[in-house]
């Protein structure tokens, strides 16, 4: 990888609009982009991250949908504590969804679970949700604490076999609302895939404020 980093390989700003970079972001300058774009990759996949302070829409149009899929057996629920038998299910799930992804890069157990308490505050209000359906772990949603009022949404994750149930949607007003109930004023969208299925949620009050490109060339 050209900037030095599995996780994210061949990747560059190719717009910001001046914010400030979270926590974990990966940071270039414009020339680097120019530079690469210059050399005519075969191929860009590009990224984005967002910004919304209010919460009021996004709740109303993914409600509906958490309400539904609670009579049907879901459950999510905040994770505070995590033991060493909660990582060993959520790493067999990351390897499950994310295996065939664009530019993955395979971790033992013992280097996911350094990753994951590494980028873990103890102090945060909010980190992690598990999500259940029938009682069974079929994934989860990981979160970092900007400050005391900004919250990040970085990872949500479900098995193959309970995607497109509309489980995102629901994870998504869930983290809404436990944000608000936990005093966050602001969320952040990090690093969303351009045509990613929660890119194409409804999106209102929603400021994109930084984009990034991913380049394939076929050598």
């Amino acid at each position: 990888p050209i900037q030095g980093s599995t996780y994210f390989p061949y990747r560059f700003i190719s717009f910001s609009n001046g914010m400030d970079f979270f926590k974990g972001e990966f940071f270039s300058i414009p020339s680097d982009n120019d530079y690469i774009l210059s050399l005519k990759p075969d191929n860009i996949i590009k990224y984005k991250s967002a910004i919304r302070e209010d919460f009021n829409e996004i709740l109303k149009i993914t409600k509906p949908v958490y309400n539904k899929l609670v009579e049907k057996g879901l459950r999510i629920e905040v994770v505070n504590n995590p033991d060493l038998d909660f990582y060993k299910e959520i790493y067999k799930i990351t390897t499950i969804i994310f295996s065939e992804n664009w530019g993955y890069k395979n971790l033992s157990f013992e280097e996911f679970l350094k990753f994951a308490n590494s980028s873990q505050s103890i102090q945060a209000k909010l980190s992690l949700h598990k999500v259940m359906f029938d009682d069974k772990l079929v994934g989860f949603s990981r979160y970092v604490e900007e400050s005391d009022d900004i919250i990040t949404f970085k990872t949500a994750a479900i098995l193959p076999e309970y995607q497109k149930m509309g489980l995102g949607i629901a994870i998504a007003y869930k983290g809404h609302e436990d944000a608000i109930d936990l005093g966050y004023k602001k969320a952040i969208y990090a690093l969303v895939r351009f045509n990613n299925r929660v890119d194409r949620m409804p999106q209102p009050d929603l400021v994109n404020f930084r984009e990034y490109s991913s380049y394939e060339f076929n050598l």
